[in-house]
């Protein structure tokens, strides 16, 4: 069975996944223009992951890395994902191992605020599942409640995605890119037993 499936192979055993590299390939696999193939079809069920159903009609989504924050006056940092679709905006913070920087949540949520004017989704993309520092609490819970705010966690929520686009995915090497990049993450994570927990129910903290 192994000379035919290469059971113990997996390319990210060959890489350095940092974390510019692994936003580098979900930006990738998010994007409709990207080399996979799908269009827009792992953007949309990254959608449904965040609570996101409906998109903006007659608007080609574009996806952007290391987005420079703008607003307000004097801030600093960049985003490090984001799709924007026009009148609407989905951030992403990627934080699989790192901490955050002062006040970095509340300074993206701004930039996005000011924006989109309030049509935005600010994603927290952490490693362990556990929700910011840097955006009070009550913040999170009230932007939470009206879709702008979710805490994703690489232990079963990034995973969940992954799954969910090898599912619908046409081409078999980007399945199996797909499949390696989901397995790296369950051990570098150690996602053993953590299925069914619920760090990325809509509005946890």
């Amino acid at each position: 069975m192994n000379a035919y499936l290469a059971l113990d192979f997996n390319l990210f055993s060959y890489i350095d996944p940092r974390e510019a590299l692994l936003s580098d390939l979900i930006a990738e696999f998010l994007s409709p223009e990207g080399k996979h193939g799908q269009g827009d079809v792992f953007l949309h069920l990254f959608g449904r992951q965040i609570g996101i159903e409906e998109w903006p009609p007659n608007k080609r989504p574009t996806v952007r890395r290391e987005v420079p924050i703008t607003y307000p006056p004097h801030s600093y940092g960049f985003l490090d994902i984001l799709v924007d679709v026009g009148s609407f905006g989905i951030g992403i913070e990627n934080k699989p191992w790192a901490g955050e920087q002062p006040e970095q949540l509340g300074r993206y949520r701004a930039h996005l605020e000011h924006q989109y004017s309030g049509r935005y989704a600010l994603v927290y993309l952490s490693g362990p599942g556990t929700p910011p520092t840097t955006l009070p609490a009550e913040v999170q819970e009230r932007l939470a409640s009206v879709g702008q705010f979710r805490t994703l966690s690489y232990k079963s929520g990034l995973t969940k995605w992954l799954r969910a686009c090898e599912k619908e995915c046409k081409a078999e090497k980007i399945r199996w890119l797909l499949r390696d990049f989901e397995s790296f993450l369950t051990d570098a994570f150690d996602l053993e037993g953590d299925e069914g927990r619920s760090e990325d129910e809509p509005g946890r903290n």
